[in-house]
């Protein structure tokens, strides 16, 4: 199987769970318990929130062979990447964490690869 019919298959589980999961909480947030003034995680969720649900989208044209979703999915895994690390410093034994951080940082290895063989 060709390596971005793995990868678009595992970001399109990954952005599809944790995009409807953050959707859901903004939700909540928003329309349960709302604040007289946004603060600034409610911003940042909404945008790790687009994010993620452009990377449903990226990852099935991925899993199609789209080269410019490479570029959409490879910034979601930089950003999961990011968000990761972070949760490993603020919490040192999150073994879910470092298990989503490894999957980040190899997914965006191969993701960043070239697909096509050197000319001599």
């Amino acid at each position: 199987m060709k390596t971005s019919k793995v990868l678009g298959a595992a970001w399109l589980a990954f952005c599809g769970f944790f995009g409807l999961f953050i959707f859901w909480q903004l939700l909540y947030a928003i329309l349960i318990k709302p604040r007289p003034m946004p603060g600034f995680f409610l911003y940042l969720g909404v945008f790790i929130c687009a994010v993620y649900l452009c990377g449903i989208v990226a990852s099935v044209f991925l899993f199609r062979g789209a080269r410019w979703a490479r570029g959409i999915v490879g910034f979601a895994a930089t950003l999961t990447l990011a968000v990761s690390v972070g949760q490993i410093i603020a919490w040192p034994f999150s073994w879910l964490s470092c298990g989503i951080g490894i999957f980040a940082l190899v997914s965006l290895v191969f993701l960043v690869q070239s697909r096509h063989e050197p000319v001599a």
